[in-house]
């Protein structure tokens, strides 16, 4: 099997022959402590395009194949990681796209305008996440108005300019491929367009504006994927929600079911008339209370469960058995020490040994994460999944 087919019979629950190696990603800042503690690379070239706070890929989710878009190399590389998940290459959100440009700077910070229109602010130096300041939808007659401008879903001018070169490349692949990634979503898109505060306040005072917005993205994915899956079949497709915090879900279940679950359902209908059954959702935060409501949607396939809000792998195996599962290891334990990781492997060996269960760290590795402590847990995780393989190809499975 090859890493495309290894990647897929884990989402598919089925027998691989080699659980894929791979993390979702890492804070600038962890490489660039790493590379003074013994990574080989070139930490300049890290500099020079990623600030210290900034996230940069590994084998996660929302990479494009022009130019490997904020992919690193040299953790992989040394680690010896599988190739990550390539993501189809065009433009899933505002199009015409936002002229990324900085707006204000001082020596203090620096104010910005992104792709999606949203303006932030972040204090230098550049060591966390931005202050989100303004959205660019702020009521229902700017929302009319930038969905016809920008959620247009002809796919012709979200296309990059390689686009026949790259189906080419895609449908040559021995490399997972993924429809989606990125800002794509429901709750998220909307939350990107109004901000959050604004999106969970219209949620009870104007549900009707709140209908159309969810309704109309709807609409806008199942036209805009079926005019791509018309031309190539991803192997998945992921979106992106980020709608859970430490204590739960940032929206009831009732107002999910209300708002959310038919566009669920409308896009994995679409995807299985396309023969793609993979249907992945990111969302970070405690989401247990919407998994029976995500799965009656149509979703297979959930990541990357954050230990600190109390999503537990091993408990959400017990529970959703037909659920595959990405993530899930603690990062406070990589950066408490080696007595940390041991016991955090041991914790989730019950559903890291098992079909339909791809380990890794439960969000980008953060800079209090030593490099010794980062080569003591991979080592130790890829000794435990080299053991469990051996035991799966001795009984058959090839």
């Amino acid at each position: 099997m090859n890493l495309r087919e290894n990647h897929l019979a884990a989402l598919r629950l089925q027998p691989c022959q080699r659980t894929p190696r791979w993390e979702l990603g890492f804070w600038s800042g962890a490489i660039q402590r790493w590379y003074g503690e013994g990574l080989p690379g070139d930490e300049q070239a890290l500099r020079a395009k990623e600030s210290y706070g900034s996230w940069v890929s590994s084998g996660g989710i929302g990479v494009g194949l022009n130019g490997e878009r904020g992919r690193e190399h040299d953790v992989s590389r040394f680690f010896g990681l599988d190739r990550g998940v390539a993501c189809l290459d065009i433009n899933y959100n505002t199009c015409p796209a936002y002229p990324s440009e900085v707006l204000d700077e001082s020596d203090e910070f620096i104010i910005r305008r992104d792709s999606f229109g949203i303006v932030s602010r972040v204090h230098k130096p550049e060591l966390g996440m931005p202050e989100w300041i303004d959205y660019p939808v702020h009521n229902r007659q700017e929302w009319e108005r930038f969905k016809a401008d920008r959620y247009d879903p002809r796919l012709a001018p979200r296309l990059p300019a390689n686009w026949d070169a790259l189906l080419a490349e895609y449908r040559g692949r021995d490399y997972p491929l993924a429809l989606g990634g990125g800002a794509t979503g429901y709750f998220g898109s909307v939350r990107q367009i109004l901000g959050l505060e604004r999106t969970l306040t219209a949620l009870c005072d104007d549900p009707a504006w709140m209908h159309d917005m969810f309704d109309t993205l709807a609409d806008f994915y199942v036209t805009l994927y079926d005019q791509v899956l018309a031309q190539i079949k991803p192997d998945f497709c992921v979106h992106w929600e980020d709608m859970c915090y430490v204590a739960g879900p940032l929206i009831s279940p009732r107002m999910f079911r209300e708002f959310m679950l038919q566009p669920y359902q409308k896009l994995s209908s679409l995807l299985r008339d396309h023969g793609v059954d993979v249907l992945m959702v990111d969302t970070d935060g405690d989401c247990r209370k919407l998994l029976p409501l995500f799965l009656e949607g149509g979703v297979t396939a959930l990541y990357p469960f954050e230990v600190q809000s109390h999503m537990d792998v091993a408990e959400i195996r017990r529970q959703y058995p037909t659920l595959a599962l990405q993530g899930g290891i603690d990062k406070k334990a990589l950066a408490a020490g080696k007595d940390a990781i041991d016991r955090e492997l041991e914790r989730r060996a019950p559903a890291m040994l098992a079909n339909g269960y791809i380990p890794h760290v439960d969000h980008a590795t953060p800079p209090d994460v030593s490099f010794e402590n980062f080569c003591y847990y991979r080592r130790k995780l890829d000794a435990m999944l080299d053991e469990y393989d051996a035991r799966r190809g001795a009984a058959g499975v090839s």
